[in-house]
C-alpha cells in the first residue's frame, strides 16, 4: 500500500504524491457511466439488476427534479455567453443505472462513504467552489486576503485570525445571531445542532441502520452527521471539526460552547487562562484542519484497515481536490466498485495509474440523487 501521509493541501498547490507516481493522462468517463470493469465483477452487476427486485420504471419526483433542473439548466445556457455555455450540463439518471448502483448497495456488506461540502448545501452550509460558494463569498468581502483560500490558511490565521471569525459568523442562520443578541449566553453544545441533516445525511444513516455502513470518511468540519444519528466510530472527521478550539499558545482546551458567541459575534476569541503572573492571550482556533496543518493520524490509521474489509465506495458531493483525502481513491483495491454522485463529473487531483475511474457517475443534486437510490432500494426514507 503506498505511503498515505501528509499535510492539508489547497488546490493550487503541489504536494509530494502520496499514491504510487505518475497520473493516468488522458482518462476519459462519460457521464451517467454504465462503463464496466472485468476486474471488479461490475459486468454482472447491471445484469443482476435488470432482474433484481427493484423499481425501475417508475418516474419519481427526484427523478423529475433532476430532470427538470437539467432541462433548465440546459434552456438557461443558450442565451448565455460563449463562456458559460461551454459550461457542463448534468443530466438525469436513467432507471437502469440507479437499479444498477442499488444492486451494488443492496449486495454489498462493508461501504465507504467519502463525502464533501456537498452534501452539506441544503442545509444551509455553503460549499467552496460552486457559484456562491464560500470561495466566491469571501471574495466578496474585503478581508485583505491575497486569495480566498487563504482564510483556511494556518500561516494567515496565525498572523491575523480576524478575517476567518469574521467570516465564520457569516456562516451562521441570521435567526440564530438575533436569538444570541437577546439572549448574550452560550446554549449550544455542538456546532451542528444549528443546522439540519439533509436527505443525504439521513441516505448515510440508513446504510448504518441497515448494517451496511464500514466508515463515513467526511472532508466537512460541520458535523451534521451526528446529528442525523450517525455513529461516532462510523465517521471520520477527515478535516476536524467545530465541536471543540484549542488555544496554539498554551495548548488549553475550549468546547464549543464557551467560544461560539465569539463565532457568532465575529470577535476573535483569545485565551483567558491566567495565573497571578501572566495571562495567556493566545489565540484560540476550532479544532479543524487549516490547508498546512497535519490531518489526523486516525484517518489514516482506519484507511489503513478498512482498504481490506471495503467491497463498495460512494464519493458524494466533493471535487475531489484537496490533498490528501483526494487520494483516498488510489489506495483502494481496484476489485472495489467506486460510484460518484455529484453535480459534475470529478477525479483525483492526482490519480495513480492503477485508478481505473469510476464504475458509475450519478451526476445531479445530491439529495435527489440519494432519495432515487433509496426509492430504487425499496427502502423507507
Amino acid at each position: 500500500m503506498p505511503s498515505f501521509r501528509g499535510k492539508r493541501i489547497r488546490a493550487d498547490q503541489q504536494a509530494p504524491m502520496l499514491s504510487p507516481e505518475g497520473a493516468r493522462e488522458g482518462a476519459k468517463t462519460t457521464r451517467f457511466s454504465t462503463r464496466k470493469r472485468q476486474a471488479r465483477g461490475a459486468t454482472t452487476a447491471v445484469d443482476h439488476a435488470q432482474t433484481a427486485p427493484c423499481r425501475q420504471s417508475e418516474d419519481t419526483p427526484e427523478l423529475n427534479n433532476l430532470r427538470s433542473s437539467a432541462s433548465e439548466r440546459k434552456h438557461l445556457s443558450a442565451h448565455s455567453s460563449s463562456s458559460s455555455s461551454s459550461k457542463f450540463q448534468p443530466t438525469a439518471p436513467k432507471n437502469e443505472e440507479l437499479a444498477a448502483v442499488a444492486h451494488l448497495i443492496r449486495t454489498a456488506k462493508r461501504i465507504v462513504i467519502l463525502t464533501g461540502a456537498g452534501i452539506s448545501v441544503s442545509c444551509g452550509v455553503p460549499d467552496f467552489r460552486s457559484e456562491g460558494g464560500l470561495y466566491d463569498m469571501i471574495g466578496k468581502f474585503c478581508l485583505g486576503l491575497p486569495q480566498p483560500e487563504c482564510l483556511f490558511d494556518i500561516e494567515y490565521f496565525q498572523d491575523d485570525p480576524a478575517p476567518f471569525y469574521e467570516f465564520a459568523a457569516k456562516l451562521f442562520p441570521s435567526n440564530l445571531k438575533r436569538e444570541e443578541a437577546k439572549a448574550n449566553e452560550d446554549t449550544s453544545n455542538e456546532f451542528a445542532s444549528e443546522f439540519n441533516p439533509s436527505r443525504t445525511h439521513h441516505f448515510i444513516r440508513m446504510l448504518e441502520m441497515k448494517r451496511k455502513l464500514l466508515r463515513n470518511y467526511t472532508q466537512n468540519v460541520d458535523g451534521i452527521e451526528f446529528k442525523a444519528g450517525l455513529s461516532s466510530n462510523k465517521v471520520v472527521q477527515c478535516h476536524g471539526n467545530f465541536s471543540k478550539g484549542r488555544c496554539l499558545k498554551c495548548k488549553r482546551k475550549y468546547k464549543y460552547k464557551e467560544f461560539r458567541s465569539h463565532l457568532l459575534s465575529g470577535r476573535v476569541q483569545y485565551c483567558d487562562k491566567k495565573n497571578r503572573k501572566w495571562t495567556c492571550g493566545g489565540i484560540v482556533k476550532p479544532d479543524i484542519t487549516f490547508f498546512g496543518e497535519k490531518v489526523s493520524p486516525k484517518v489514516f490509521e482506519l484507511l489503513q484497515r478498512d482498504r481490506e474489509k471495503v467491497d463498495l465506495i460512494i464519493v458524494i458531493g466533493t471535487s475531489l481536490s484537496v490533498e490528501p483525502v483526494s487520494e483516498i481513491l488510489n489506495v483502494i483495491p481496484p476489485r472495489v466498485p467506486q460510484v460518484l454522485i455529484n453535480r459534475e463529473p470529478v477525479r483525483p487531483k492526482k490519480a495513480s495509474p492503477d485508478w481505473k475511474g469510476f464504475d458509475y457517475e450519478l451526476l445531479g443534486d445530491c439529495d435527489d440523487v440519494t432519495t432515487c437510490i433509496l426509492k430504487a432500494l425499496r427502502w423507507s426514507n
